[in-house]
């Protein structure tokens, strides 16, 4: 148990967290972790979904469940003085779960009409094919859910998934508010006292395998944008130049003063916003960059995305773009610590990154010790010319100027080639 003690307000959350998650799903049912994990929450053996939900609504309370690509958790919040009948109804989520057929069918239904929102959108698209193309298409991190896959489940394969990943062995709670150990170890141990069972063991995490080419290109006709990203392997959430790292990518792309915002928005015109940024798996990073390009300069706005990574690695940042990311990263990180909710999260990440938990005590001098050099040698390691270009927009405007870039290779909306390189 992981548990922080904040008695300044009367509330509590809590995250009881599994391993498995989309990683797991068997082949031909991408989505199951998903789908199992949103209808766990939607009632008890007693309480439909409505039911649930006005007992909730009663305590001013909330309970949810999710699966990650690697984790997965049930959720608790609540006012202090509402714990107990709450927790009485997070306990009969873990173990007593409706899983209705009813809510089930609900479920698929709602995930298909979603599924047919994001394909209309670029933005939707470009995050549904950007993983098969950087991880590859047999990564965890690189499988998509499609229509296929999620009609191919039955409430059946989640009442199984329930009991197969939902278990107490090596589960993790965390507990951020308005109470103690001793009290989280009576109320939610004297509850849970008979729960026994250990989890299906998840399947390992490989490293990426990014997909061979370079420009990749999803037809989306009639619209004014393109998606653009830039993409290729980043670093470690645990290496020991993170805090660098951070700042160097804050200068490139983080924020609006930026030098890709500067460049493709505020000088150029080509877009409302653009970026720059690393996220992080639990053993692997990704560097991606880009944004919503005005359709005519797509192929312009590469070119100078690429020049503006190649202009960190061979010249210095200047001491006031260094001192800006340096304050910001500094001024922001209350943030991370203003809610019970961000409490847990910030320590649930540190946690699943396997970092010590006073990682953040020696945050504000590893920032503050941060040097133009540094910020120029982090750039030099760690941002590649070598990378993967994503396009989705209107081909017949986007694709003459991209060929120039390299030859084009041709997506639909589920990663899937439609024609050969060309």
């Amino acid at each position: 148990m992981y548990l922080v003690e904040n008695h300044t307000l009367p509330t509590v959350s809590m995250q009881l967290v599994f391993a498995g998650g989309s990683a797991d799903d068997p082949k031909g049912k991408e989505g199951l972790a998903s789908v199992c994990m949103g209808l766990l929450s939607d009632g008890t053996e007693k309480l439909d979904k409505i039911a649930f939900s006005e007992a909730l609504g009663d305590l001013a309370s909330s309970i949810g469940s999710y699966a990650g690509v690697d984790e997965q958790a049930v959720t608790l919040s609540s006012l202090t003085k509402n714990l107990d009948p709450t927790l009485d109804l997070f306990v009969d989520t873990l173990l007593r779960p409706g899983m209705r057929a009813d809510e089930f069918d609900r479920t698929i239904k709602k995930r298909l009409e979603s599924l047919k929102q994001i394909k209309a959108s670029p933005q939707g698209i470009a995050g549904r094919v950007a993983g098969p193309i950087a991880y590859g298409d047999d990564h965890p991190y690189g499988r998509v859910w499609t229509e296929a896959s999620t009609k191919a489940l039955e409430v059946e394969d989640c009442r199984a998934y329930v009991k197969s990943w939902i278990q107490p062995a090596n589960a993790k709670l965390f507990v951020v508010g308005d109470v103690t150990r001793k009290d989280v170890e009576e109320k939610v141990g004297k509850r849970l006292a008979s729960w026994k069972g250990k989890a299906k063991t998840p399947v390992a995490i490989p490293a990426p395998k990014p997909r061979k080419g370079k420009v990749f290109l999803v037809d989306v006709p009639g619209t004014p944008q393109a998606l653009v990203r830039i993409m290729h392997g980043g670093p470690k959430r645990q290496d020991e130049d993170y805090v660098t790292n951070s700042l160097m990518v804050s200068i490139l792309g983080g924020g609006f003063s930026s030098r890709i915002n500067m460049n493709i928005r505020e000088e150029k015109g080509w877009a409302y916003g653009a970026y720059g940024g690393f996220s992080y798996a639990r053993n692997f990073g990704l560097f991606s960059a880009g944004g919503s390009i005005l359709v005519d300069k797509t192929a312009d706005s590469i070119q100078e995305i690429l020049r503006e990574i190649e202009r960190m690695k061979k010249e210095p940042v200047t001491e006031g773009e260094l001192a800006r990311e340096r304050d910001g990263a500094i001024l922001s990180l209350p943030a991370s610590w203003a809610t019970g909710a961000q409490v847990l999260s910030t320590y649930r990440s540190l946690v699943y990154y396997g970092l010590p938990l006073d990682w953040y005590s020696s945050y504000v001098p590893k920032v503050k010790a941060v040097t133009v050099g540094d910020v120029q040698a982090a750039a030099q390691e760690h941002l590649k010319q070598d990378v993967q270009i994503l396009v989705v927009g209107d081909a017949e405007k986007v694709a003459p100027e991209l060929a120039k870039l390299g030859p084009i290779l041709r997506l639909d909306a589920d990663a899937k080639p439609t024609e050969q390189a060309r």
